[in-house]
């Protein structure tokens, strides 16, 4: 028959699972997830240098048993056919992961073992839900390492006894440590002197009985305790939340719950209740009364129960109450902790009571979830605390009054899940104290315009300490339109127009006009000088685009922009620049007939050949301001209320310095 074969290697070792054909449905089901080998290291465990076991690591937690004909469920085979180990035992199979194969020397009697692979049988061995192993085969293709671990196994000297090891190393009284190889099943035996008896272990091991297997996967420490000829044991067994002392002193219950007394010794044992608990009574080999003291002859071992109330601690946040059933929890609106005790085993019910303008938020701690009236069940097998909290509702609304349109989110410190996230009217609720901060996001070519109610300003976010019920409103507006006034110069005719459409000036028109664009908008001005036209430049808000023929805008405030157009200069020789300055204390502006100079905005042009152009400087200050005219002028005139002209001819290129004092 032939079966399918999968591999996978693993740090050097190379896993080959056989999986056997699926003989039925039921089969198939008992094989889900299987226990697998993931590694197999070789072990010293006599530290001579020499492998003597194998230690195998599963996947999960195994446990393995003997094959109905005595043999173990592994087989380890070495480099040929004729040469296999004998398994002297294998170790550290119940509920374990590691598997440790103990080897006898081989067949040909060679200590020294050289495993080629390891085969395991399916059947026998299973995790702890009784899923099968399937059968695997380990061929080691790189070689095992050797691993020389070993673990130290260190037992506390008891007092009236022994404590003895096997395999052998531990014998305490005398010898208390020994390190042993890893994996290792070590059995150690408790013995007591004459007289003595045997009472627990303590550390690694547990119980009553006078041996226990310690498995060696880590250091390990074990105590055990014996009684003395002639004493008793007292064993105290608590409930709740208090404590018992003993007189003569030893019981310290709490910690300390076991102590051996003298024969016939009277022990007095005392209750103390903790904060809020109270002491129920005693139990046991005793007929104390239900006193906080109880008087024990040590005539033999004993064992008494002493029982307290477990507390149950409430902690509100916010205005409310807090009330229980059974009674005995009563929280007042004003009071932020509250503690009572309950028998144990008490299913305590407890009910929260919103105080006037507030909410209840919900239980945490040893409850969850937000029902008020009998939201919380709480079983007192421990001391348990709950909190309770109380809130408030914060809503958000958007002002009818704005004009436009936005959201209103939150964040809020402690966090919660549930949070506003508002374009109309919306609540939520807040625990008590919580801070929440409030995001406006104003819609696509909206603005934020600010907040009323429980905030205030213009900022988009704002913070609300959630103390009452409170109400914000944010308000959105669609933001006014931005105007573009556009006019022309120059002694020439052209157009301009604009992307997004609006303005569209003819050759006509000396004034474009104004247009308006909503805020923030790019606007792309184009200018387009007419047949026999030049285009002289940019000025106002597009003096920076020069002689482009296109100025680009965003319309963020009102803009004011001018293009001037000139008739064609001719040829070359026949176009001379006029460049004009200003100077002087004062201030003022220079105009020209033909048009062309606006200085403070263009004191540059360009005229024909031989053009009488009269500039005329008009000062800020028509009372006492003068105007006077630089070299370059045919002729001025005097300043009179701040105004004064200068002659230009333009037969070659002039410079002209206006000077305002």
């Amino acid at each position: 028959m032939l079966r399918k074969i999968t591999t996978v290697c693993l740090s050097g070792v190379l896993l080959l699972g056989l999986l056997p054909p699926a003989a039925s449905a039921a089969r198939a089901r008992r094989d889900t997830k299987p226990p697998k080998i993931m590694k197999a290291e070789m072990l010293d465990r006599n530290g001579n240098g020499l492998a003597d076991a194998v230690r195998l690591t599963y996947n999960e937690k195994i446990k393995h048993r003997l094959d109905t004909d005595g043999r173990y469920p592994f087989k380890v085979k070495g480099p040929s056919k004729a040469t296999s180990y004998r398994i002297k035992k294998v170790n550290g199979a119940r509920r374990s992961k590691r598997l440790l194969i103990i080897l006898k020397e081989k067949q040909n009697g060679d200590p020294t073992p050289d495993v080629k692979y390891i085969r395991t049988r399916k059947k026998p061995v299973k995790d702890l839900a009784k899923n099968q192993a399937k059968r695997q085969i380990f061929i080691r293709t790189l070689g095992l390492p050797v691993s020389t671990d070993t673990f130290m196994l260190t037992v506390t000297p008891p007092e009236n006894g022994t404590i003895t090891s096997s395999p052998s190393g531990i014998n305490c009284g005398s010898d208390c440590s020994q390190a042993y190889p890893a994996e290792d099943q070590i059995t150690l035996t408790a013995t007591p002197d004459e007289g003595a008896e045997w009472t627990e272990w303590g550390g690694a091991c547990s119980g009553a009985a006078t041996t226990c297997v310690v498995t060696m996967d880590s250091d390990k420490t074990v105590s055990g305790s014996f009684l003395g000829a002639g004493e008793r044991l007292l064993t105290v067994e608590k409930t709740g939340a208090g404590k018992v002392t003993s007189d003569p002193s030893g019981i310290d219950c709490g910690s300390t719950c076991t102590k051996a007394f003298t024969q016939d010794q009277d022990v007095t044992l005392t209750a103390t209740p903790d904060l809020n608990s109270e002491f129920l009574g005693w139990a046991g080999a005793t007929d104390c009364a239900e006193t906080t003291t109880c008087t024990v002859t040590m005539d033999e071992s004993k064992t008494i129960q002493a029982e307290f109330t477990w507390v149950l601690t409430v902690i509100k946040t916010g205005p409310g109450s807090v009330s229980s059933l059974p009674a005995g929890m009563s929280c007042a609106a004003d009071i932020t902790t509250c503690a009572a005790g309950f028998e144990p085993g008490t299913n305590v019910v407890l009910s929260a009571s919103p105080s006037s303008g507030s909410k209840f938020v919900g239980w945490t701690e040893a409850c969850t979830g937000t029902t008020a009236v009998a939201g919380c069940s709480v079983t007192m097998d421990a001391n348990k605390t709950v909190k309770a909290g109380f809130g408030y509702d914060l809503t958000v609304t958007k002002d009818a009054a704005g004009t436009g349109d936005g959201t209103v989110t939150s964040s809020s410190n402690p966090a919660q899940a549930e949070q506003l996230n508002c374009g109309g009217t919306c609540t939520v609720t807040f625990p008590s104290g919580t801070i929440v901060t409030l995001t406006a996001a104003a819609a696509t070519d909206n603005v934020f315009a600010g907040w009323s109610g429980a905030c205030s300003g213009t900022s988009t976010t704002c913070q609300v300490t959630v103390d009452a019920a409170k109400s914000v409103v944010g308000k959105f507006d669609i933001p006014a339109p931005k105007n573009l006034a556009v006019t022309k110069n120059g002694n020439g005719v052209g157009t301009v127009t604009s992307d997004p459409p609006g303005l569209d000036c003819t050759d006509l028109l000396v004034s474009c006009g104004t247009v308006a664009f909503a805020q923030n908008t790019p606007v792309t001005l184009t200018a387009t000088p007419g047949p026999g036209m030049d285009f002289g430049g940019w000025g106002g808000d597009c003096l920076s685009a020069g002689t482009n023929v296109t100025c680009e805008l965003v319309m963020n405030e009102d803009k004011e922009v001018s293009a001037t157009f000139n008739l064609d200069a001719g040829p070359p020789g026949d176009l001379h620049v006029l460049e004009v300055t200003r100077e002087g204390a004062g201030s003022g502006t220079v105009t020209s007939v033909p048009a062309g100079i606006s200085c403070g905005v263009d004191c540059s042009e360009s005229y024909d050949a031989d053009t009488i152009v009269v500039l005329t400087a008009t000062h800020s200050n028509p009372v006492t301001g003068v105007v006077t005219w630089g070299d370059g002028c045919t002729s001025t005139t005097p300043s009179v209320g701040g105004v004064s002209t200068c002659t230009v001819t333009m037969d070659a290129a002039k410079s002209i310095t206006a000077t305002f004092s």
